[in-house]
């Protein structure tokens, strides 16, 4: 079925709309619908015919505006893209584009790292948006097939391997239905969003697809410098209404709230990790108290959030569990179901697996069925069978009938808001060891912060030489905070490395 609702249709009524109306602002200046549309019809008219190319083409991120307008004039063109992160090392971005099966690679400038992907690619074709000439502006925008794939974001996998996640048109038209349901929300054109993610992380796509399908304006917060900084002064320097943040950004402003006053800001939004009740109630008294306040839940396979809890200064205390505020219930069109290991359905206040099913809900990652087949499930439910997520969450549902998060079942952790496999960061730390016996974990630190320790028995190499190698096929947020020589990695009854045991024993491990 076709639609004509998508969010790039609803961009092009916006812009139709409010032409002279702020849309992006971003290294320091502000764009107008008009400019963002202009731009958009400039790429547009380089782009090639999408279909002969499995309907996809690739972004070289940048923190520019042609980056956004390159996005937006592949969903014009009724195609998907995939966001190739530019500060990534480019081992793993030739991987996503060999595993994507992109033929065609949009970047807004070409420096030695892009020069360098390219030679890697072979085949690949480079368009450079920066220098496209003025093309005739978009006048119309055909009707897209619903199931084609709208974006595919590459998460951390197990194996060494980045995992794609296809997103298809059905899929955003559903989270779009929830977010611009008046009902819910009360967004308008005059509304500032804040843009703190990067397009290769979705959390993204609610600042920009949500702001400019009503005619609103996003701000990107600067890449240079403090992030965190950052991103309280793009707060507070453009009075933001809507915030879209992780967690931790709290917990590294907190010293600071007493001299924090945000009195534009009108809906405050956390996801991607846990969200603390403590900190949220001190933020809003001290810094925000003219905000509405969600916690949002939803992995990359359910299309950016599909659970999502209202904080409530008088009530949601007595709701948090070890202090995390709950992940609320399932949005518009989705449902939700705590299953055991045999894939029961459990009855409220029982803990289980988190699984998750519904319109937003994409079926299957990209030319991976074993991983596909690994991650759904089918259930029943009452007399219905369903195919389901499994999203490797522990969750149990509340006497208010809130989903409550408990942490991962598997060994999962989310750093910066990115979803992180530990046993891909010890696959890339083997390729450059030998024999040596290496254990990766996650720890909590005293400020809630999540850190990665690589653990590695009886080592005497060079620890620097050692992050430095990591460095080239690792993103930055799965780096090791550090890396640290112990005298043995214990092991389980299973003859596996025991995990609980070296968490238990962390406060011995630096004295290695």
């Amino acid at each position: 079925m076709k639609s004509s609702e998508t969010a790039i249709h609803k961009f092009f009524n916006s812009a139709l709309k409010f032409p002279d109306r702020p849309a992006v602002f971003v290294n320091g200046r502000l764009y107008f619908y008009s400019e963002l549309l202009q731009s958009i019809s400039d790429v547009y008219s380089v782009i090639p015919d999408l279909s002969a190319e499995g309907g996809l083409a690739g972004i070289l991120t940048c923190e520019d505006m042609v980056t956004y307008a390159s996005l937006l004039a592949i969903l014009a063109k009724g195609g998907g893209y995939v966001p190739v992160n530019s500060s990534n090392p480019v081992e793993r971005n030739s991987e996503i584009i060999s595993d994507s099966g992109i033929k065609t690679l949009l970047v807004s400038k070409i420096d030695e790292k892009t020069s360098e992907l390219i030679n890697r690619c072979h085949g690949l074709r480079l368009i450079e948006t920066s220098v496209c000439k003025a093309g005739s502006l978009l006048t119309e925008i055909p009707p897209v097939e619903d199931n084609r794939v709208m974006y595919m974001i590459y998460t951390s996998g197990s194996t060494g391997k980045p995992k794609g996640v296809p997103v298809y048109y059905r899929n955003m038209n559903g989270f779009l239905d929830h977010m611009l349901d008046r009902k819910n929300y009360d967004f308008n054109e005059n509304d500032r969003f804040l843009m703190m993610f990067g397009l290769t992380f979705d959390a993204s796509l609610m600042s920009l697809f949500v702001s400019l399908s009503i005619g609103a304006s996003f701000y990107v917060v600067p890449g240079k410098g403090v992030h965190n900084l950052n991103i309280y002064n793009t707060l507070e320097q453009h009075n933001i209404t809507v915030a879209n943040v992780v967690p931790s950004l709290l917990t590294y402003l907190r010293p600071y709230f007493p001299e924090i006053s945000l009195p534009h800001l009108r809906y405050f939004m956390s996801g991607g990790e846990a969200l603390y009740d403590d900190v949220v109630r001190e933020f809003w008294s001290k810094c925000a108290n003219n905000a509405i306040i969600e916690n949002l839940y939803g992995p990359t396979e359910s299309t950016v959030f599909c659970h999502t809890y209202r904080w409530d200064h008088e009530k949601s205390g007595s709701e948090a569990y070890n202090g995390i505020v709950p992940i609320g219930r399932p949005m518009k069109g989705m449902e939700a179901y705590i299953i055991d290991d045999a894939g029961n359905i459990l009855p409220d206040g029982m803990k289980g697996e988190l699984c998750i099913s519904g319109r937003q809900v994409t079926d299957h990652y990209w030319n991976d069925r074993e991983r596909t087949k690994d991650a759904y499930k089918n259930i029943t439910a009452g007399q219905v069978r369903k195919n389901v997520y499994k999203t490797g969450d522990l969750c149990f549902v509340n006497s208010e009938g809130n989903f409550v998060f408990l942490g991962r079942i598997d060994d999962q952790v989310k750093i910066d808001g990115f979803r992180v496999e530990p046993g891909e960061i010890e696959f890339h730390a083997r390729s450059f060891l030998r024999d040596e016996k290496i254990a990766v974990v996650a720890i909590e630190n005293e400020k809630g912060v999540m850190q990665i320790f690589l653990l590695i028995e009886n080592y005497h190499g060079n620890k620097m030489e050692l992050l430095e190698k990591m460095r080239l096929v690792l993103p930055y947020y799965m780096l090791p905070h550090e890396i640290l020589p112990v005298i043995s990695i214990p092991l389980n009854v299973n003859g596996k490395t025991d995990y609980k045991k070296l968490k238990e024993e962390w406060s011995n491990l630096k004295l290695n």
